[in-house]
């Protein structure tokens, strides 16, 4: 998978630092639904799929991301937390805002929170 964007690009850089134990195929996905989670500010697979910066069409941006939540070797929590806790390491303001939202995708309910 190449791309040419650049906060992506800088992002998977980011990510691979804090879970290098991680294989990267799975790396640049998670990288992937970060980038489309903040530019679609929504977290539609469909919505965030317009935003992935890849040369594919809608529905092979889909089937990437469905494939990547339905991974059994991926322990969401394990990753959850280490990337919370390093930003938080780097969190210098005293405040936070904490955004929440929760979607239906086929027989999962998802719940997602951001700290913006």
């Amino acid at each position: 998978m190449e791309t040419t964007c650049v906060q992506y690009n800088k992002l998977l850089s980011e990510i691979f630092q804090w879970l290098n134990e991680h294989r990267i195929t799975q790396l640049r996905v998670l990288a992937l639904w970060m980038y489309g989670l903040f530019q679609a500010k929504h977290c539609s697979l469909h919505k965030v799929s317009d935003y992935l910066p890849l040369e594919s069409n809608k529905a092979s941006k889909i089937q990437r991301l469905e494939r990547f939540l339905k991974n059994p070797g991926i322990v969401v929590k394990v990753i959850y937390m280490e990337i919370v806790k390093v930003m938080l390491e780097k969190w210098n303001s005293r405040s936070l805002d904490i955004a929440m939202d929760r979607t239906d995708w086929k027989i999962f309910n998802l719940l997602w929170y951001s700290i913006q």
